[in-house]
């Protein structure tokens, strides 16, 4: 997605990826730009990469004769299609993509949005058309520029992990893109397979709820004129900060709790770690600041010393995506009658900072402190602060 005014989320991850393919030697990239409800040409800039490989500290660029940008035309050569799009576009570029292949052809989609929904609209919008097999993914990291190289990095970057989760292939889809797998594979991440999707994006989307805060903390920071909190891992030393986070898991865990409607059905955070869940991660942020960070070293939790896709944004003057991802939960607890005061109270702190008013009212806004005081009038966000 790369609009004027769409957020770079998915811009970052497309070259990311494109980065790390054409750098395992077997495959030759082109990166072609998706503008909903325009059918102009893309806007992605046609400058170099620099990225930094997994395992690796110091940033390289991937080569230009391998990985170039290109126009929908070309879209008909490729023999593996990488759909990036923000979650909002899938459907729309679904679409597109029918429309503008004209051949027979075998051709496998993966789709790599980050989010709940938009892969199974892009699926529906596609699957069975003109040869076309879709396999679904979950990308268990985020992109962003690095503050000090501005080469492009994975939120899990010092982890040595990224990690996607692949939709597991029936006897069907084996016959068309096997090989295609085996080309995703050379990329140098960590891949499971699963039956089952949605409890890792879900388990994803309440992981994201610290990214959503740290957007709002900076916010406020930035509009006062001061510095601070400019990553996770910096706002993560603030004990008031982790228990509005596990304030707002435990509100979404309640809401996914109703949406699977007595189901043995549970989000996950298996990109990220075996050792954690959505249930143990809001314990691990309610314990003591020394505590804490011996249990984030032994699980691998990542707190990444970057800016997070929210910040990023804002900076860009780009609508923040992390909202997107904090409406899904929001949604669904609507959807289920399930309350969530406060992770509608951050959704909107996050409305406010790409609007013309916003400024002077984070200005005045302490989301800290406003959280608790939300915390206290709710039952089971209560549970956290008492914990």
């Amino acid at each position: 997605s790369d609009g004027p005014h769409t957020s770079l989320e998915s811009v970052h991850l497309a070259k990311y990826l494109g980065a790390h393919l054409v750098a395992t030697g077997w495959a030759v990239a082109t990166l072609i730009g998706f503008q909903a409800g325009n059918s102009s040409v893309s806007a992605l800039c046609n400058d170099r990469i620099s990225y930094y490989p997994i395992g690796k500290s110091k940033p390289i660029q991937a080569p230009s004769s391998d990985l170039s940008y290109g126009h929908w035309c070309k879209l008909g050569q490729c023999h593996v299609i990488f759909v990036c799009v923000n979650s909002e576009d899938c459907e729309a570029c679904g679409k597109k993509i029918v429309e503008m292949v004209s051949s027979n052809l075998a051709i496998t989609l993966f789709c790599m949005s980050r989010g709940v929904r938009g892969g199974s609209e892009f699926k529906e919008v596609v699957s069975g058309k003109k040869g076309f097999t879709v396999i679904e993914t979950v990308i268990g990291f985020a992109v962003v520029p690095h503050p000090t190289t501005g080469a492009l990095v994975s939120t899990t970057h010092a982890t040595g992990k990224n990690c996607i989760v692949v939709e597991r292939l029936t006897k069907e889809m084996v016959k068309t893109s096997d090989g295609a797998v085996n080309l995703l594979e050379t990329i140098p991440f960590t891949y499971l397979f699963q039956k089952t999707l949605t409890t890792s994006s879900w388990g994803l989307l309440q992981l994201d709820t610290l990214a959503a805060l740290q957007t709002v903390l900076w916010a406020e920071s930035s509009a006062r004129g001061a510095t601070g909190n400019n990553t996770i891992a910096e706002c993560a030393q603030n004990s008031n900060f982790r228990m509005v986070c596990a304030a707002m898991i435990r509100e979404s865990s309640e809401a996914l709790l109703a949406a699977a409607a007595g189901g043995n059905w549970k989000p996950d955070l298996r990109p990220i770690s075996n050792l954690i869940t959505p249930w143990l991660l809001e314990m691990m942020l309610v314990l003591p600041t020394p505590i804490f960070y011996c249990v984030v070293m032994l699980t691998g939790l990542p707190l990444p010393p970057l800016p997070s896709t929210g910040v990023v944004d804002v900076v860009a003057k780009r609508s923040c995506y992390l909202r997107h991802h904090l409406k899904e939960l929001v949604d669904s607890g609507e959807k289920h009658h399930a309350s969530m005061p406060l992770c509608a109270h951050i959704l909107a702190k996050l409305d406010l900072i790409n609007s013309p008013a916003g400024t002077a009212t984070l200005i005045k806004g302490n989301v800290l402190l406003e959280a608790k005081q939300i915390i206290g009038k709710s039952s089971s966000a209560a549970e956290v602060m008492y914990w």
